[in-house]
């Protein structure tokens, strides 16, 4: 994964659920309880809220270095903002349930969901261009999602194609959103990925 391809997605991670929920509020508050977040030197100054950068797994390490590096993931970390899986969550759910009709040229397909998660849909995007992704929600017994992932197995941009993104918060700190973004081909370690970047975000909450 070329370091430029999977910041672009990144990028495409953390401002996409911003406008989708914008669109409509979510049922659950958003955590914005204030947390101060210090990552350690070697990973670069925390922003207004804000840091992403390239990680080594399953080493951990800053991957900004890294040059043959055979799993590079990156990390985006959100304080105190509205929640990215609860606003996506919802704007899902409103063109699933037909209260939003369905932008022109998607589909949404109802899938069966893996373990690990709740729900999962297919969808497949047409216009303007051709995009197929998988959906995955893990909501809690209450139903408020815990969690939002989407794997693209194909796109008209090579940037974006076979990349997973994964959107969840800190347990200790749900105020703390953590954005991972990862090759398709290492879905299959999703869970110790997931654990293994919380532990390391957690690590640097104050």
């Amino acid at each position: 994964m070329r370091p430029h391809f999977a910041a672009f997605a990144l990028l495409a991670a953390l401002t996409a659920p911003a406008r989708a929920a914008d669109t409509l509020l979510p049922s659950w508050p958003s955590d914005l309880t204030p947390v101060k977040i210090t990552p350690p030197e070697a990973f670069g100054p925390m922003g207004k809220g804000v840091w992403a950068g390239p990680v080594a797994y399953p080493a951990m390490h800053p991957g900004v270095s890294c040059v043959d590096c055979t799993n590079l993931i990156f990390v985006g970390v959100l304080v105190a903002t509205p929640s990215k899986v609860y606003g996506t969550t919802r704007m899902l759910h409103a063109y699933t349930s037909g209260e939003l009709p369905t932008p022109a040229g998607v589909t949404l397909t109802r899938m069966p969901a893996p373990d690990g998660y709740t729900e999962s849909w297919e969808e497949d995007v047409t216009q303007p261009n051709r995009q197929t992704r998988t959906i995955y929600i893990n909501a809690d017994a209450a139903g408020k999602p815990t969690e939002f992932a989407t794997c693209t197995l194909r796109d008209a941009e090579p940037a974006k194609q076979n990349k997973c993104i994964l959107f969840t918060a800190l347990d200790s700190a749900p105020s703390v959103q953590v954005n991972v973004v990862f090759a398709a081909r290492m879905w299959p370690e999703r869970d110790t990925i997931r654990a293994q970047v919380l532990r390391m975000v957690d690590a640097w909450r104050q």
